[in-house]
């Protein structure tokens, strides 16, 4: 039968060979230093990185409400024409500047093949 010293729970534990609030070592104690410099670094390079980030986030709510702004003036400006009628950028019916665009390419041809005839020598025929 196992006796007290074999239980586990009761069994005495060695003393440490150094006392808990001996110093470290030189090396052991400039290395933990700089350990912990890295981690004040790290640490602030991270609230740095949180901050921008709720920048970030806040523009592109900002974002997301001035395009929502220009989505409604264009809506508008769109029921605007339609209320409108069909109408141009420059205001004009739309049949007119069918018309109008239609007269505008037959002077254009007209007057492409003027200039040609004046290269060629030849008498404009109109």
């Amino acid at each position: 039968m196992a006796g007290p010293r074999d239980d586990p729970r009761t069994t005495p534990v060695a003393e440490p060979t150094q006392a808990p609030n001996a110093p470290f070592g030189e090396e052991a104690e400039a290395r933990l230093v700089a350990l912990l410099h890295r981690l004040a670094e790290q640490d602030a390079e991270m609230d740095r990185l949180v901050l921008l980030t709720q920048q970030l986030g806040e523009r592109a709510a900002e974002a997301e409400n001035r395009a929502a702004e220009l989505r409604d003036v264009r809506d508008a400006l769109l029921n605007l024409v339609n209320a409108e009628g069909s109408v141009t950028v420059d205001g004009r019916e739309e049949e007119e500047a069918e018309e109008k665009t239609e007269e505008e390419n037959e002077n254009e041809g007209d007057e492409e093949i003027d200039q040609e005839d004046e290269e060629n020598g030849t008498e404009p025929n109109d």
